[in-house]
């Protein structure tokens, strides 16, 4: 546990407070770190398209990551492997002990007929062998919609349900999420989140609600403003201090800037001990190279007059090899406009990425990507028929498959499970994804 503590510390020391990680390009050491990422942050659960690949006719995918720190000197690295249909099979991690790899930590991945992730099943050794642990499993309504995920603990040769959340939409959207934990062998309520949003489907208003003495308590809510479409602000209050409290107070508040679609620089502010009032604390900048691809990140902390750089996230990249054509990077990035793109969705970078370094003023760590090429891989695809007249886009499969459209900006503006769809739209570019396959489309 000290060391899975550790580790997720050392991999999230150039993010400075909770919040801002649900809107950072994002690395998992493995699979259980990325489970406890995102069970902190229970919206991520909302993307029905993540199935742990990207596109079709790929020539690449990640094989493995290798990484190491200054502070203990830990070296590790992850092996993948992959299905019949190209989608991960599993995820090993080591650790170089005694100058020899042994493993740690197995993640096995199982999926359904649409190819949705249904089982993450976590094994450990223990005496030569892998022993099962802890299972997620996740549970699809009709509409092939997120309905349910479980997790279950593996306790005296069995599987315990230790916490559930359930998924309500209103119009496509996720509109409530409901947790419950085991309870003397039930599920009972323990906390719940409501969303609200705009007439462009952008979250707008997060309402955190948990339990206290059988009654539901406002804990905190969640406010996010756009300009132009991107999220230019996004800030918390929380009630005021002890469960009687009936009063809000702000807690702390994000202000992000953009150049060309990209964000250029995120500024943090946040109370202090005790409540006082809300100011200005740290910033980060961010460096893109011509293809867009995020090649540095700077944190700076204000000190009342002065700025002093604390950490440095710096990214290389295969420039030669597209991420369209690259199996394995979604597991790897996160999309930084967290609550722009569809709370959470990861969008394909440009390029392969080959190393990162995180040069903090507590430690250092150092990661490299390494990929396999392959001449092609098969993957299960739906055929389909995309069409574009005066101003209208019309989708035709085969059969029903999950189709969406998403803007320039990755924001995406209609999603449907159907063999049929027709949407009118404004001039510009857009994206529309037909299962696991996108396609570009220009509307003039």
């Amino acid at each position: 546990m000290k060391k899975l503590i550790f580790t997720t510390l050392m991999i999230c020391v150039a993010f400075s407070a909770t919040a801002q990680h649900r809107r950072m390009p994002k690395y998992f050491r493995n699979t259980s770190e990325r489970r406890h990422y995102e069970a902190r942050r229970p919206a991520r659960f909302v993307n029905q398209n993540t199935d742990f690949r990207f596109a079709a006719d790929f020539d690449a995918r990640l094989d493995s990551v290798i990484g190491a720190n200054d502070f203990d000197w830990t070296q590790w690295k992850n092996i993948y492997t992959y299905n019949e249909n190209g989608q991960w099979a599993s995820e090993t991690t080591y650790e170089l002990r005694d100058n020899a790899w042994l493993p740690t930590e197995r993640c096995e991945f199982a999926y359904n007929e649409n190819g949705k992730p249904i089982q993450e099943l976590y094994s450990r050794p223990a005496d030569g062998e892998w022993s099962q642990y802890y299972k997620v499993e996740t549970f699809y309504n009709a509409e092939n919609q997120m309905d349910s995920i479980v997790y279950s603990n593996w306790n005296d040769d069995a599987w315990v349900g230790a916490s559930k959340n359930e998924y309500t939409y209103s119009n496509g959207l996720l509109s409530l999420l409901m947790a419950y934990r085991n309870s003397d062998g039930a599920w009972t309520e323990s906390s719940k989140y409501e969303y609200t949003y705009n007439g462009e489907n952008q979250l707008v208003f997060r309402l955190y609600s948990t339990i206290r003495n059988g009654s539901w308590r406002e804990s905190s809510r969640d406010t996010l403003c756009y300009e132009n479409g991107l999220l230019a602000t996004f800030s918390e209050q929380v009630r005021s201090m002890g469960w009687g409290g009936s009063s809000w107070r702000d807690s702390y508040r994000y202000e992000y800037a953009y150049d060309n679609g990209l964000l250029t620089s995120e500024t943090y502010y946040s109370t202090g001990m005790g409540g006082t009032p809300i100011s200005l604390k740290n910033k980060s900048e961010y460096d893109y190279d011509s293809n867009g691809n995020l090649t540095a990140k700077t944190t700076s902390i204000f000190n009342e007059t002065d700025w002093t750089v604390r950490d440095e996230y710096k990214n290389t990249f295969d420039l030669q090899h597209q991420a369209s054509t690259m199996m394995g990077a979604e597991a790897l990035w996160r999309n930084f406009t967290y609550y722009q793109n569809v709370l959470g969705e990861a969008m394909p970078i440009h390029n392969r990425l080959l190393s990162s370094y995180i040069i903090s003023t507590s430690l250092d760590t150092h990661f490299q990507i390494f990929y396999s090429d392959m001449a092609s891989v098969a993957e299960n695809q739906v055929d389909a028929e995309i069409r574009v007249v005066e101003g209208m886009v019309s989708v035709v499969t085969e059969k029903p498959a999950d189709i969406a459209v998403y803007d320039v900006s990755g924001r995406m503006i209609a999603q449907k499970h159907d063999d049929n769809f027709t949407i009118n739209l404004k001039s510009g570019l857009y994206l529309v994804k037909v299962g696991e396959k996108a396609s570009k489309v220009v509307i003039k």
